[in-house]
């Protein structure tokens, strides 16, 4: 009986030195070799994709210590790889091709291989390969590596796993049975996770990946196109994505991103050079890829030093984001402190701020630990899957409110993919170009960037941006564009009964939509831009039913009823207070307004959005703009015409107690835009103060006014008021802005919202010592003539570059001296 104990002993050792043997999948991945097998791409989307993945691993690698001597890579195309250059100089580096492939599984050890394959899958002769340049790589030819720890993802990898799935090999493969047409996102989640647990096991590694795999298809609302699969020795492939008990690693906090290292050798610049900023970006570099498949790929990466207390503020992001399209991903999150400490960060360790969370096109939140001397470092990357345009139109920021030492932009398209661009107000060079297997390349540089600062009186959207388009020409944008919206404006019964009844008595075709004008022009202004409708106006029977749309809504409304009557009506897009250009075509548009041409040849631009904008007049935004007309025959841009001096008038009749306004053009349409805010906010201020205007002497003291009505847009518009000067005698009046425009500038100055006017001012019972004596200025922007107690002012332009505004101020300067 003795002798069991020893027998049993003898048999449990022996079984526990099998075990030791026979792979369990429950080692650590990272072994003595690491093979990188990256397929034949096939679009300049893919090719970028893989290349990124590539990076992402050979980075992991070297945050764990792995010798580059020990890293095999197989890439399409090594010369144009994104490789940092010292793997280059010791890494095995080859052509990812079947020979090259074979010869590196003869020469690793076979006992201590890691293989990570990723890229196209295809079918020869019913059998599942891997596409590389020349012959195709088959499960033969990945037997040959013996034994070793696989990572699979490409079509038909389930095959690939069900051949190599012997004793010596452990897989996880993006397939088990079904063969899917999708290339996977699954190397995209297992290299987070390896990335947050460096020791995970292959076991783990799949459990993790298979839950997050699932949870991506669901949260999108997509039929999942991979199965990841286990493949262990003796048992039965494992599916992961469906395991009921998987913990969701997204659950656990993540570790820190491993610092990329740039830090500690950054250049700092010292505050003193920099004595107006508050912080100061050392380099920027924004990389996009427009896909075959109109997927878009940005990268931003940013280090920013922060100089005062008040440069803590750029600790503090909203970044454009747009879920569930958009996917969001943040590559670095670092702190240099003052100290030389690197903090390092896990977008789990970022505390969101949800002060805008009403805004969902923004993803927000705020770095700890920001202070004067700190050096951020912010990567990180959004990716739309699919565009929701069928070309590309962007416009990129090239400035920013501080200073830039060093920018870049890159932006890599399709080869056969047209690619139109633009720098608007910002001297550049053409950027270089250079050609890749699958796509062309465009980089701009630039060097030392002063901070874009709006001064006050400036027009808005002059930020220097770089726009980028992929449509071929705007005759196809206008195509499209006017497919988009075909079905929203037809000529239903209700909209021809509408338009009937709103015409009826008119005489002239004038008469006639200047009628349906007014009726569209009355509607609320409501903005609800979800989904397609951010570039389509809903149906114009819909919006007379609701008798409320945004700009297009009631553009398109108004165009279906004049048409309704047979008078010729287009949509025109406008870039409202930005700047379409004829180089560039896309949707470089905010706003849409009306065409309407009558019988004898005249033209009528209208836009019915603003509700106190009377017939005829462009409002503030709209003149001067490059203009799309969606008529179906338009191939090029025009120009809204420019606002003249004569059709924008304002005129005073003065006296001691009393003072009478008439405004017509702009200066009604500002009137009228005072009072309704005046109203909106219950404003007690007199209706001559919230419109800006005051004397140029004294004080006017209010005891009554009066006004016409907002909403009636036929004539010009009245505001009268009783009450006392406070000072020797009744003053004119100027507009509060002339004053402040008197300030040095370096930049255009912006008058009147961009309309030109004339000014007439009378004062009934000014003292005959107290008459002005006769002077005039007949020349420049700003040109007036004072005689007596009369006084009338032109100003000829309303956009001035910096030459003219200091011509306008020495005139203004002039006047104000002659007045007092």
């Amino acid at each position: 009986m003795r002798i069991l104990p020893w027998i049993l002993f003898l048999y449990i050792a022996f079984c526990a030195g099998f075990s030791r043997s026979e792979p369990t999948a429950d080692t650590p991945l990272i072994a003595g070799q690491i093979v990188l097998l990256s397929g034949l791409p096939g679009d300049v989307e893919t090719d970028r994709t893989y290349q990124r993945r590539l990076h992402g691993l050979l980075d992991f690698l070297e945050s764990q210590g792995v010798k580059p001597e020990n890293v095999h890579v197989l890439v399409h195309e090594p010369e144009h790889a994104d490789i940092p250059d010292h793997w280059r100089k010791t890494a095995d580096i080859r052509a990812a091709n079947r020979s090259n492939f074979l010869d590196v599984a003869a020469k690793v050890p076979p006992d201590s291989t890691t293989v990570i394959a990723w890229g196209h899958g295809g079918d020869l002769r019913g059998k599942a390969v891997f596409h590389v340049s020349g012959p195709r790589i088959t499960p033969a030819d990945f037997k040959t590596f013996v034994s070793g720890k696989f990572l699979l993802f490409f079509t038909g990898s389930g095959e690939f796993a069900g051949i190599l799935a012997t004793e010596n090999c452990e897989i996880f493969a993006s397939e088990n049975a079904t063969r899917f047409t999708n290339d996977p996102i699954g190397i995209d989640v297992v290299l987070s996770l390896w990335k947050k647990q460096p020791g995970i096991t292959l076991n783990q590694l799949a459990r993790a990946a298979g839950v997050q795999i699932a949870s991506w298809y669901t949260e999108r609302q997509l039929a999942r196109t991979e199965e990841p699969t286990l493949f262990v020795p003796g048992k039965e492939p494992l599916p992961v994505a469906a395991l009921p008990s998987s913990p969701d690693p997204r659950m656990s906090p993540s570790p820190p991103f491993q610092p990329t290292g740039d830090l500690k050798s950054i250049s700092k610049v010292s505050p003193a050079d920099f004595p107006k900023a508050d912080a100061v970006i050392l380099n920027r570099s924004i990389r996009y890829t427009l896909g075959d498949d109109l997927a878009i790929d940005a990268e931003i990466d940013e280090t920013t030093q922060i100089l005062t207390s008040e440069g803590k503020a750029r600790g503090d992001f909203a970044i454009p984001f747009s879920p569930p399209d958009e996917d969001l991903e943040f590559v670095a999150l670092e702190i240099l402190t003052p100290d030389g400490r690197i903090e390092t960060f896990s977008s789990d360790d970022i505390l969101e701020n949800k002060s805008d969370e009403e805004n969902a096109t923004q993803k927000r939140f705020s770095l700890p630990g920001v202070e004067p001397g700190s050096v951020l470092h912010v990567h990180y990357r959004r990716t739309w899957r699919r565009f929701p345009l069928p070309h590309i139109f962007l416009e990129i920021p090239v400035t920013d409110q501080i200073p830039i030492l060093s920018a870049s932009i890159r932006v890599e398209s399709a080869r056969d993919e047209p690619l139109h661009y633009h720098v608007t107000d910002l001297s550049s060079q053409q950027p270089v170009e250079t050609t890749s297997s699958y796509g062309k390349i465009y980089e701009w540089t630039w060097g030392k960037t002063d901070p874009f600062k709006t001064e006050y009186l400036t027009e808005p959207g002059g930020e220097p941006r770089l726009q980028i388009s992929t449509f071929s020409d705007w005759k196809s944008f206008a195509d499209w564009y006017r497919r988009l919206i075909r079905e929203a404006d037809t000529v239903t019964p209700e909209i021809r009964a509408k338009a009937a009844d709103l015409i009826a008595g008119k005489l002239t075709p004038e008469e006639k939509v200047r009628a349906v004008y007014q009726f569209v022009t009355a509607m609320r202004y409501v903005s609800i831009p979800l989904g397609v409708n951010s570039h389509r106006p809903h149906a114009a029977a819909n919006v007379l039913r609701n008798r409320f749309g945004d700009c297009k809504d009631k553009a398109n409304l108004l165009n279906t009823l004049l048409r309704a009557v047979d008078i010729d009506a287009s949509l025109v897009l406008v870039p409202r207070f930005t700047q379409a250009h004829e180089a560039v075509p896309g949707l470089a548009f905010n706003h849409a307004i009306s065409r309407v041409k009558l019988p004898d040849g005249r033209v009528l631009w209208l836009d019915s959005t603003d509700d106190v904008c009377p017939f005829g007049m462009l409002p503030p935004g709209d003149p001067g703009r490059n203009v799309l007309v969606v008529d179906g025959s338009s191939s090029r841009l025009e120009m809204l015409p420019n606002p003249k001096p004569a059709e924008h008038s304002l005129t005073f009749d003065i006296s001691s107690k009393s003072i009478n306004v008439s405004a017509k053009g702009f200066p009604g349409y500002a009137f009228r835009e005072a009072a309704r805010q005046a109203d909106a906010y219950n404003e007690t201020l007199p209706l001559l103060r919230v419109a800006q205007f005051s004397p140029v002497n004294g004080i006017f003291v209010t005891s009554e006014e009066s006004h016409s009505h907002v909403s009636d847009l036929e004539g010009p518009f009245h505001w009268s008021a009783k009450g006392r000067f406070l000072g020797k005698a009744p003053s004119f009046f100027l507009p509060d802005e002339w004053r402040a425009a008197l300030q040095p500038r370096t930049r255009p100055l912006f008058l009147n919202r961009g309309y030109p006017f004339t000014l007439t001012q009378n004062i009934r019972d000014l003292p005959g010592d107290r008459k002005h004596r006769y002077s005039e200025q007949t020349t420049g922007p700003l040109q007036w003539r004072l005689d007596g107690s009369s006084l009338h002012v032109t100003l000829e332009k309303a956009l001035l570059d910096p030459q003219q505004a200091a011509e306008f101020q020495q005139s203004l300067l002039r006047l104000l001296e002659e007045l007092n």
